[in-house]
């Protein structure tokens, strides 16, 4: 049986490149046999990896696509677009444009990623600006937030588009269809915000594609109390990134609880 889904694999991102992107790789494999990978980096330390890992009746769903160029953290979006066109991510991005790929998968440099894909792929059609978006968990299920850091600088239009990228999004990641959406703002009342994000609340209430809920505060986007929660990319960002950050301090302090825990224990017995 053919194959039915197959990703195109930039193993030079993140803190730790290929030395955690090839074992992931090669899990994903083996958890889903229906899939095939094509992996982009230096083709001796990939294969060198590979080798190390051992992986059985993986076949030739693991292909090695060899490049020597890459993309540093310290890449800015202009530097990528004009000498990176031959880097593991410009060429996984140019797997999909070529249709040998139906998705890519990347931990890389986001700003490079975007550009990247801006000039390799190009923006659908209706979409003026591609945004970041995630689903992240909530007390009711799931709440797809956007923008978390491609534009800082949106027009109401802009907020518009993507509410309406986040609902087609929320909508894959759910199957549902009633989904509501509203606008991250300093306050839920109708009269606060700047007038860029009132203008944006009057465009998506007018949408009939849209079920516009209104403003919401920070805290609002884990409750679960919409599906969809739109932002400029700084306020997107600023807003992940402090979860993140509180989640890391929780697990932290829970840690140092349980082993003060374990200490006590200890001397009383």
């Amino acid at each position: 049986m053919s194959s039915q889904l197959r990703l195109a694999v930039d193993a030079m991102g993140g803190d730790l490149g290929p030395r955690s992107v090839v074992p992931a790789c090669i899990r994903f494999l083996q958890r889903f046999p229906q899939a095939e990978l094509k992996i982009f980096g230096p083709r001796t330390q990939l294969q060198d990896l590979i080798d190390e890992a051992r992986p059985q009746q993986l076949g030739n769903r693991l292909q090695i696509v060899s490049c020597e160029q890459v993309i540093t953290q310290s890449c800015n979006p202009r530097q990528a677009l004009r000498h990176k066109r031959e880097s593991s991510m410009a060429m996984a991005l140019q797997a999909v444009s070529g249709g040998e790929v139906q998705a890519m998968v990347t931990s890389g440099n986001t700003g490079a990623l975007l550009a990247l894909s801006r000039s390799i792929l190009g923006n659908i059609e209706g979409v003026r600006k591609p945004a970041l978006g995630k689903s992240v968990p909530t007390e009711r299920g799931s709440c797809f937030l956007l923008d978390l850091g491609a534009n800082i600088d949106c027009s109401a239009e802009d907020l518009l588009q993507f509410a309406r990228m986040g609902v087609e999004a929320q909508r894959v990641h759910t199957g549902r269809r009633d989904l509501e959406v509203a606008l991250l703002n300093i306050g839920a009342e109708a009269h606060k915000g700047t007038e860029e994000i009132r203008r944006a609340a009057g465009l998506l209430e007018a949408d009939p594609g849209i079920h516009y809920a209104g403003f919401v505060e920070g805290h609002d986007i884990f409750t679960g109390v919409v599906d969809v929660v739109v932002c400029d990319g700084l306020m997107g960002n600023v807003a992940m990134k402090s979860a993140e950050g509180v989640i890391r301090l929780m697990g932290q302090k829970a840690f140092t609880i349980e082993k003060k825990g374990y200490f006590k224990r200890f001397l009383a017995s």
